[in-house]
């Protein structure tokens, strides 16, 4: 079988629909094993409670066709019965009984007595017992179990809980712990490591700095299913191509809730979807079995971040109304959810009420999502360095510099070309999008533009001269709507118009100016009463927040004694400046006034930030992760870890709402990171394009000298 397509209804999965018998695009046997499907089954039906840990506890039971929690007596109950509980929760088997309510008296019903297990069983409902809440006990004769978690060759180490770390194993006849190569480890190879150490469901996969010692494993293949690390296939002890710095070792969170309890998501579930990350929300009753769907109105991206955490993904990628996914059946439960978007679960929002929605709302307004799936939903397509990435959402292809060439490729990877090669080591590269051009510096001193399929390559500017071997076009940054672009000469800061004409220094011996970023917003309808801002490094000492009119007037300093400021960005939104410096976040308003610690200092490298309405993102050099924080609650949020030494960030929709560089982008809100990785994030609103200096380069066609609308020619 293949292309199963099941709405989770069906009571066999012949009544699916798939492509037929024998009919696939799988190969059988051998290394690609990967590609035979295998489940986990939901253990819901059986719980521990009161213990320490989520391997012991009182045992708790309910019938399949109720939601109401019992327990288990104790007479007769042994090791057998007690292996068989501990199977069906992921454990190899138990290690201790405990009788007499040890784990405290439980409520509700009475389950089973008498039980009398062979050991072998999968379920302990298919033991002999004498019938369900057919019993002689009280809840002091409840019974409870200790699994046994093989974690004497297992560790997380670095983390700052018990249930987080860095995996460390050490091999059975060896006291010596070693680490483990991130190299092909994924979700369900982190599953078995947190069940080894008695957690039954992992969180995240993601760095926990540097180890020592040997590097034991590498390309773990588990199927997620088995009860040790060390029962799923790997090239072989010591056997690996990692780097011996340990540049390149896993860690894991294990999930651990409230105390000490894991998230329910037996209530909610998508369908219809094309992968269990996506499809119509659908939700139930605690004491109902019977499903039902969520209507769209106000439904928006904080609600769906709710209902993909609650199903284990980072967060939500897309909100999918309409019925999307299909228009569902049974009740509408749930209407104008209002998630602030930090809620554990979907039933702590603000709603009106089970069942109470509007009288127009109907199956065809069912709300859909797209979760995040922990890797971030990251498409490779540089495996080289990347030194610059910038985005087009009209013809959805993403730009980036590596060694030797400008390439794009498509959001998915696909159409991957070299579209301008041979231009040496690229400074910074932009995209004017109304103009349907890309610009770049390169380390010979040059800005050259070219049409964005690669055509018509023209050097604008030299600003390197042979006698001196001095000048330098780093940090560019352009201003379609004014036709303007500016670098840092080091030490000065230069402008000319986008054709390359009128190039002239605004800004003289400043040392070592660094990030320029530009406010677009025109708030006295002059280009001149806008302002640029820029950091100046470590060479000065201390280092210092700049800013200067458009036209290199008015220079001064706004925020001074920094230690290593090394990125600066705007916050439209909120008109704030963020900034880095060292491993800290800071916002500040635009006159460097109201400093506010956004992210403390916590051993990151912070290399890119971007700010967008209601989240801060930025990228962390050391541990290769993308880090989202909530403006509002700030929890922090993992996006994406594993990447490798990513150099910063960029947020397609951070951008003022009647001045942007870009297009609508009607797919969602685009982010990127220096590494030619893509996440994507929700529907933004569409913005104005207000227009480009538009550098049109045809043969013998020269764009015309002067800044249009209410700017000052330069002359």
């Amino acid at each position: 079988m293949a292309d199963l397509r099941c709405d989770g209804n069906e009571s066999s999965l012949f009544d699916c629909s798939y492509a037929g018998w024998g009919n696939h695009g799988c190969e059988d046997g051998g290394y690609r094993r990967h590609r035979h499907a295998s489940v986990v089954c939901d253990p819901s039906r059986i719980r521990l409670i009161g213990g320490s840990g989520p391997k012991e506890g009182r045992v708790e039971v309910r019938p399949d066709d109720s939601m109401t929690w019992g327990t288990v007596c104790h007479n007769r109950f042994n090791m057998n019965d007690a292996d068989v509980v501990c199977r069906m929760l992921g454990y190899p088997n138990a290690t201790q009984v405990r009788n007499g309510a040890y784990f405290g008296q439980g409520t509700g019903p009475i389950y089973m007595d008498d039980l009398q297990c062979d050991g072998n069983e999968t379920s302990l409902f298919n033991c002999s017992y004498a019938g369900w809440t057919i019993h002689d006990c009280d809840h002091g004769q409840d019974v409870g179990v200790v699994c046994r978690t093989d974690s004497s060759r297992i560790r997380l180490v670095g983390g700052s809980a018990p249930n987080e770390g860095r995996v460390e194993v050490r091999p059975a006849d060896s006291s010596r712990w070693g680490t483990v190569c991130h190299n092909g480890f994924d979700l369900k190879d982190a599953e078995v490591v947190c069940r080894m150490l008695g957690y039954p469901i992992v969180y995240r996969v993601r760095p926990f700095g540097t180890g020592t010692g040997p590097i034991y494993m590498e390309d773990l293949q588990c199927d997620g299913t088995e009860s040790s690390l060390f029962n799923c296939s790997h090239k072989g002890w010591r056997v690996h191509d990692c780097s011996r710095w340990h540049h390149e070792e896993v860690g894991v969170v294990c999930a651990l809730l409230k105390n000490n309890t894991h998230l329910d998501s037996s209530r909610i579930r998508l369908v219809g979807g094309s992968s269990r990350k996506e499809g119509r929300v659908e939700v139930r009753q605690a004491d109902s079995m019977t499903w039902g769907t969520v209507c769209h109105n106000q439904f928006d991206i904080k609600d769906a971040d709710v209902v993909c955490k609650m199903l284990g993904y980072a967060s939500a990628q897309l909100v999918r109304n309409d019925a999307y996914f299909g228009p569902g059946r049974g009740p509408i439960y749930m209407d104008n959810l209002r998630c602030n978007g930090d809620e554990n679960s979907l039933f702590n929002c603000s709603y009106p009420g089970w069942m109470i929605n509007d009288l127009n709302c109907s199956h065809d307004q069912a709300a859909g999502v797209e979760c995040t799936v922990e890797d971030g939903s990251k498409v490779h397509v540089s495996s080289g360095v990347t030194l610059s990435v910038d985005y087009d959402p009209k013809t959805d292809f993403m730009y980036w510099y590596g060694f030797g060439g400008i390439n794009r490729a498509r959001r998915d990877g696909s159409g991957q070309e070299t579209i301008v090669r041979d231009i040496g080591l690229l400074g910074v590269l932009r995209l004017d999008h109304a103009g349907g051009n890309v610009y770049w510096s390169d380390d010979a001193g040059r800005i050259s533009v070219a049409r964005k399929d690669g055509s018509f390559v023209r050097t604008l500017l030299t600003i390197r001269t042979l006698m001196t071997l001095q000048g330098s076009a780093r940090h560019l940054v352009l201003d379609p709507g004014n036709g303007l672009m500016y670098w840092v000469n080091r030490p000065n800061i230069d402008r000319a118009a986008m054709d390359g004409s009128n190039h002239t220094t605004i800004i003289r011996n400043l040392i070592s100016p660094f990030a320029i970023t530009i406010d677009y917003t025109d708030k006295m309808g002059l280009c001149f009463h806008r302002l640029m801002y820029w950091v100046m490094m470590y060479w000065v000492n201390p280092p210092t927040i700049d800013r200067a009119a458009m036209d290199g007037s008015n220079q001064t300093t706004i925020i001074r004694n920094l230690t290593d400021p090394r990125v600066i960005t705007i916050d439209y939104t909120e008109n704030r400046l963020y900034y880095s410096d060292k491993d800290a976040i800071y916002s500040s308003d635009m006159l460097g006034n109201n400093i506010q610690l956004v992210k403390p200092g916590d051993g990151e490298y912070v290399t890119g930030i971007a700010a967008g309405a209601d989240y801060i993102y930025w990228t962390d050099y050391l541990t290769g992760e993308v880090i989202r924080l909530s403006k509002s609650s700030r929890n922090q949020t993992f996006l994406v870890d594993g990447l490798d030494l990513p150099k910063g960030i960029f947020l397609s929709t951070a951008s003022p709402p009647n001045v942007t560089n870009g297009y609508p982008s009607p797919a969602g809100i685009r982010l990127f990171w220096l590494m030619a990785w893509i996440i994507h994030g929700p529907v933004p609103r569409p913005m104005e394009d207000v227009g480009s200096f538009a550098l049109r380069i045809r043969e013998g066609e020269r764009a015309p000298v002067g800044i249009p609308g209410n700017c000052r020619r330069m002359d």
